[in-house]
């Protein structure tokens, strides 16, 4: 009765649909594979070996030798039906080749039930039995720990300083931006720098703004902010407004989560414009963004700092 209601939405959902559970998988399978680019071969040995390992050679022996034993009794008690079932689950998953290398995100919530297999076994015996298991599993952790590094070490170093080969604006003259200062006092963003001066060209055969900000560094920012630029201007056919343009300090080399006190960060980006009828005065406003949220680092109690107007072209 179990399996058919199992079976009942999925005959229903064919019928109606002609499109079968395993047109599903198909598909699935094939955009899985499409998207993770990983050969079939090497990942059915690393799958069982990656899961064993980090279940603790020691219980996944046991499980193995829980799941051998079932079979020998062939014994239709709960137990041995769970150690029969959860074998060819994780034989099936692995043959099947729809993990692709995902260990962590799939076969990870097997260990659980891995150990559990090992219950056939330890039953039998009296509790004293565990004692080496527990023992077995300790060693198998600590070597691990000493030995494995579960976290990547090829990560790029952080960044000594600010770069000092970005290209400037030469002899233009600076605008003063009275230490406009973003910070936060919310525990979950912290972070603090000001905007120190800032000049900019007009560059009307591209169509852009050319700027060039020298910030100062006081707190790294908990989130890696980027900067947003848009610009504003009436003309006679109503109100223009540039689509939003965001950039990576430093070309991505040294965001805000690196500036420290006393800092000095200096940034040229060029903006596109969209085309205006006739020379407009563009207003253009900056301000801090976390991509990934969404929210906007406060810069002297407002959401964006506006710049002195461009008259262009």
């Amino acid at each position: 009765m179990f399996g058919i209601g199992l079976a009942a939405p999925w005959i229903a959902y064919t019928v109606v649909t002609g499109v079968s559970p395993l047109d599903i998988l198909r598909v699935t399978f094939g955009s899985h594979s499409e998207l993770v680019q990983r050969a079939y071969l090497p990942w059915l040995l690393l799958h069982p070996y990656d899961v064993l390992l980090f279940t603790g050679l020691p219980a996944s022996i046991l499980a193995i030798w829980g799941a051998v034993r079932a079979i020998r009794l062939w014994r239709w008690d709960s137990l041995t039906v769970f150690a029969l079932a959860m074998a060819v689950t994780i034989v099936a998953v692995d043959v099947a080749g729809i993990v692709q290398g995902e260990n962590a995100r799939i076969l990870s919530f097997y260990m659980p039930f891995l150990l559990l297999m090992g219950a056939v076994v330890l039953r039998e015996r009296a509790s004293r039995y565990d004692l080496p298991l527990f023992g077995a599993q300790a060693l198998v952790v600590l070597a691990m720990a000493a030995v494995l590094y579960v976290v990547p070490l090829d990560l790029d170093p952080m960044p000594d300083g600010p770069r000092q080969d970005i290209g400037g604006l030469g002899d233009v003259a600076w605008t003063d931006a009275d230490e406009a200062l973003w910070s936060t006092v919310r525990t979950v963003d912290p972070g603090a720098f000001t905007l120190e001066q800032y000049r900019w060209v007009g560059d009307p055969s591209r169509q852009a703004l050319t700027y060039e900000f020298e910030f100062h560094g006081h707190t790294p920012a908990e989130r890696p902010y980027q900067f947003e630029l848009v610009a504003t201007a009436q003309t006679d056919e109503g109100t223009i407004v540039s689509d939003p343009f965001r950039w990576w300090a430093q070309g991505a080399s040294y965001p805000p989560t690196c500036w420290r006190n006393g800092e000095v960060i200096r940034d040229t980006v060029v903006m596109p414009l969209p085309p205006v009828p006739h020379p407009v005065v563009w207003t253009v406003t900056l301000r801090a963004v976390d991509e990934r949220t969404g929210r906007v680092l406060p810069v002297v109690g407002q959401d964006a700092l506006t710049l002195a107007p461009v008259s262009y072209p």
